[in-house]
């Protein structure tokens, strides 16, 4: 189970946009996948495909951790922006997987 951090105002801010977290992996122009993912998009919903995601409690608020997000010790979800400009972003996740030898 990933280890998820939030300070309280990021939670305050969840609350009021639904209380529902939902962490999704990014990957641009990558057709094969085999590297992980790039980056994580951090969505105000919750999931329609609740088999490749784990759920995680944190104050009462719902976050959504889909299973290619690894963490590197824990995920952290902030909130950034200005007024009608915020949004969350979330750091502390593996971006490439190790290539084994062949």
């Amino acid at each position: 189970m990933t280890k998820i951090l939030m300070d309280e105002k990021t939670k305050h801010w969840v609350r009021k946009n639904g209380g529902t977290v939902a962490l999704y992996p990014f990957y641009p122009l990558n057709p094969n996948k085999g590297k992980g993912p790039i980056d994580v998009m951090v969505m105000l919903e919750r999931p329609e495909n609740m088999q490749e995601m784990t759920v995680t409690m944190i104050d009462e608020l719902e976050v959504y951790v889909h299973r290619d997000i690894q963490a590197k010790r824990s995920l952290k979800i902030h909130r950034t922006g200005y007024g009608p400009f915020q949004h969350l972003c979330c750091s502390g996740m593996k971006r490439f997987k190790k290539q084994l030898p062949a």
